[in-house]
This record gives structure tokens, C-alpha cells and sequence, in this order.
């Protein structure tokens, strides 16, 4: 048994019988106190929060990229009638990592959903938080946990560079959420 209490809001993680969780606040107002606890991919090392690079693969990855004709994510441009780039479960948390490997911030967004933006660059946040748009710095990434788990979010959804101009030049995806 650990006291957290003096850490009240922070995120860690930990490992219990051999398997790595992050610990969390939820977001309910109803009980504070109350922790959300998502399994994570089996690893050989622990996270120390303040000091060592993740050692876990993302569930899935965005990548943005640009040039003189557009703005992209893993390569493709948005188009409309394209299939989904990827899928998630309800009642599921995925991990992904927002890779930015441009000159230029591009804010990350995602709807229907929110996310836990845990890690920048590798390296563990002091303070986690839960948001749906985050900031991924040039030429670096951002680790999330996407929250699938509410019963009523289904069907085909988008996550995008929440600037404008780069949504309408391409810089824009399809999930769906079944």
C-alpha cells in the first residue's frame, strides 16, 4: 500500500505483479479521489517519472509532415472518402504517440474523445494532464492515453493539426470508434 495523497493530481506508474500501470485522477467530480488505472505494454524496465525515457511502444502513431504541396498525417493528405486511418474499441485507452517532424508546432487534436498527455519527448511529464488538443513541439513527439471508454462514442470520428490552414490542406485523419 502507498500513500499518494501528497501528490494529490499527479500521474505514475507503477508495476504490480510484473505489470506496468499508469495511475491517474479520473476527470468525475464525484469522487476525487478516485484513481483510473490503464495497463500498459509489457516492458523490461519501470518509469521513473522525472527521469527515464519511456521503454514501451505506442498502440498507434501520428506522424505530421509538410512540403510545397500540403500538410500530412503518416503521409496522406486528408481526403473524405478515404477508409479510417485507424480504429479503436469502445471501452478501451490506447496509447499513441505524436510524432512532429517538421519545423513548426502543431497543436494535436482530437474529437469525441479526450486524452491524458503523459510524456513529451520521451521523457515522463511531472504533471500529466487530461485534455483534448496538446501542443506537439517542432522536430519532438507527445505520449497520450486516449479514453475510448464512454459507451456512447461511436462511429467515424477525426483527429487533426487544430491550425486552420494545415486541417484544410490535408493535416487531417479519419477513426473509427466501434
Amino acid at each position: 500500500m502507498t500513500d499518494f495523497s501528497g501528490d494529490r493530481g499527479a500521474a505514475f506508474c507503477v508495476r504490480c505483479l510484473g505489470v506496468l500501470f499508469l495511475l491517474t485522477p479520473l476527470l468525475s467530480a464525484q469522487n476525487p479521489d478516485e484513481l483510473l488505472a490503464v495497463r500498459l505494454p509489457a516492458t523490461q524496465g519501470y518509469i521513473n517519472r522525472h527521469a527515464t525515457p519511456l521503454p514501451f511502444p505506442p498502440d498507434f502513431t501520428v506522424t505530421f509532415t509538410e512540403d510545397k504541396n500540403g500538410f500530412y498525417i503518416n503521409g496522406r493528405k486528408f481526403a473524405a472518402d478515404a477508409p479510417p486511418m485507424t480504429s479503436a474499441r469502445v471501452g478501451t485507452y490506447q496509447h499513441w504517440r505524436i510524432l512532429n517532424q517538421t519545423a513548426e508546432l502543431h497543436p494535436f487534436h482530437i474529437h469525441q474523445v479526450h486524452f491524458l498527455a503523459y510524456a513529451e519527448n520521451g521523457m515522463p511529464l511531472a504533471h500529466p494532464v487530461w485534455l483534448d488538443t496538446v501542443n506537439v513541439p517542432y522536430r519532438g513527439s507527445i505520449d497520450v492515453i486516449l479514453d475510448f471508454t464512454n459507451p456512447v462514442v461511436k462511429g467515424m470520428s477525426v483527429f487533426h493539426c487544430h491550425l486552420l490552414n494545415h486541417e484544410d490542406k490535408g493535416m487531417m485523419a479519419k477513426i473509427l470508434i466501434k
